[in-house]
């Protein structure tokens, strides 16, 4: 059972905490995700937004010590960062990747793409401000000449011209080399609207194609987040599993390299993140999923979900969005009067006075403007954990309370504290939000140490030492000539590291 014990007098305290803040001067990366200009969304102030910050790690010059690709915003190149054998690091010649400055990287991969066996860099082109066929949508793939020089592969990927939200790898069809999954989130002029995914099959050199054999449930699943490869069924082929919001975290099976069953696990949600991780030791593959949290105004559950009807209420041309929720069996709009009127100016003619629109459920509202709209639901807000019982059949365990203080971006899985059983760390916060919202900026990041009886303590940040402000966005794992360090990306500000204390 997946329980969570508030002690920290075991594991931690104040004096010896488990994790320490290392000033950037001691790893000589200075980098900073620069603030973005967000495109004017008609989607009655709900949210779309730039969500960057990624960093990608693996070693690219055969050293056996790790390097850094830290994603770029539109106009900012990604830079390659090198690790020297000192620990500090050294900025590569960026030449090759300031040709594509005017992309968003929204997610970078390294891999063996050709395999001459070293690391190359499959980045994956996104955001909000571009739309259409143009090319600062277009993914690319830069191959390693196998210490550390990249050069951009042309025409090694087919056109995708969509805004992307991940990127993972996988021999899908086990003849040796790694083939990819590229996660398409939303249309950038009409949230809402599910977008389609992508299989690439690799030709063992570096070739990808579309594959159109697997493509039928990756046909509009919905605005994935979040995507990854794991063995769930212990066949021997690599399942794919997503995430989204909207949507529900989905298994879709690989039999024997045919991706064509589809299992929903749990409820729709907004998720953000998932994680795989064989969190009670049992040898199944169980998925951390984070969502938004419970600490806003937002509510949703199977009985009363979110809802988001996607439609030209206007009759402008361009679609519209309308968040609603239920309370007492009744559904209301989430944004009062004077917001929605400011995109539908004939709601302040049907409802001249803020007494009369008051206590009005949505249907009062807009009645028959209701039909024929898409009507999308979230069922649950909540981070947690699906485990899986090795027959097929997940339950979902929700995480403890001071983990939904704010939406979850990003998992960590290690063993942090040496003792052969894994714990977690998560990183969050969204700050894209109406005033009356408020921020979602209550985390400053959580960490579950195992307890090795199947259950976790939650450590209090001071305990811990995790101490991260900001929107975190990606927190991975880095392998230095000094030991073992944490990297953690955030949306508009700058890298930080932690290192074990």
């Amino acid at each position: 059972m997946f329980t969570a014990c508030r002690n920290d007098s075991n594991v931690a305290s104040k004096k010896h905490a488990l994790f320490q803040l290392m000033p950037a001067s001691q790893t000589g990366i200075h980098f900073n995700n620069v603030v973005h200009d967000s495109a004017n969304f008609n989607i009655f102030n709900f949210r779309n937004f730039y969500n960057g910050g990624g960093v990608a790690i693996g070693d690219v010059n055969g050293d056996g010590l790790d390097d850094i690709y830290t994603c770029g915003a539109k106009g900012q190149s990604g830079a390659l960062w090198l690790q020297k054998a000192d620990g500090h690091f050294t900025i590569a010649d960026s030449a090759v990747f300031a040709v594509d400055n005017a992309c968003e990287d929204v997610d970078a991969l390294f891999f063996d793409a050709d395999g001459d066996k070293d690391m190359d860099l499959y980045v994956a082109s996104g955001g909000n401000e571009a739309w259409g066929k143009v090319p600062v949508l277009l993914d690319r793939l830069y191959l390693n000449d196998g210490i550390g020089n990249f050069v951009k592969s042309i025409d090694a990927l087919p056109p995708i011209y969509q805004n992307k939200a991940t990127v993972c790898a996988a021999d899908i069809d086990r003849d040796g080399d790694a083939d990819l999954f590229i996660g398409a989130s939303a249309d950038a002029l009409a949230y809402g609207t599910p977008q389609s995914s992508y299989i690439l099959i690799n030709n063992g050199k570096g070739k990808f194609t579309a594959e159109h054999k697997n493509s039928a449930l990756l046909q509009q699943p919905g605005i994935v987040t979040a995507a990854t490869f794991a063995d769930i069924n212990k066949d021997g082929w690599q399942d794919l599993i997503i995430a989204g919001e909207w949507m529900p975290v989905t298994l879709i099976i690989n039999n024997h390299s045919s991706l064509n069953q589809k299992i929903t696990i749990g409820a729709s949600g907004l998720w953000q993140t998932i994680k795989i991780v064989d969190i009670d030791g049992d040898g199944n593959m169980d998925i951390l999923a984070g969502n938004y949290g419970l600490n806003s105004k937002l509510h949703a559950s199977k009985d009363a979900p979110l809802k988001l009807y996607v439609k030209d209420f206007d009759n402008n041309g361009t679609l519209d969005q309308l968040l609603t929720y239920s309370s007492n069996g009744k559904e209301h709009t989430f944004l009062g009067k004077e917001e929605l009127e400011r995109q539908l100016p004939y709601i302040r003619k049907n409802f001249l006075f803020y007494s009369s629109f008051a206590g009005k459920t949505t249907q009062d509202v807009f009645g028959e403007q209701l039909n024929n709209a898409s009507v999308l639901q979230a069922q649950t807000l909540s981070s947690g954990i699906y485990k899986n019982d090795g027959k097929g059949n997940f339950s979902f365990e929700v995480l403890p309370d001071e983990m939904q203080a704010a939406p979850v971006f990003s998992f960590m899985p290690d063993d942090i504290n040496d003792d052969g059983y894994t714990d977690v760390i998560s990183g969050g916060n969204f700050y894209g939000v109406l005033p009356y919202e408020g921020r979602y900026d209550a985390s400053w990041g959580d960490v579950l140490v195992n307890n090795k009886n199947k259950a976790y303590s939650w450590l209090s940040p001071v305990s811990s030492g995790w101490l991260i402000r900001g929107e975190v966005r990606d927190i991975k794992k880095l392998k230095t000539a000094n030991g073992y360090l944490y990297i953690v990306a955030r949306n508009n500000d700058s890298l930080l590291f932690m290192k074990r204390d």
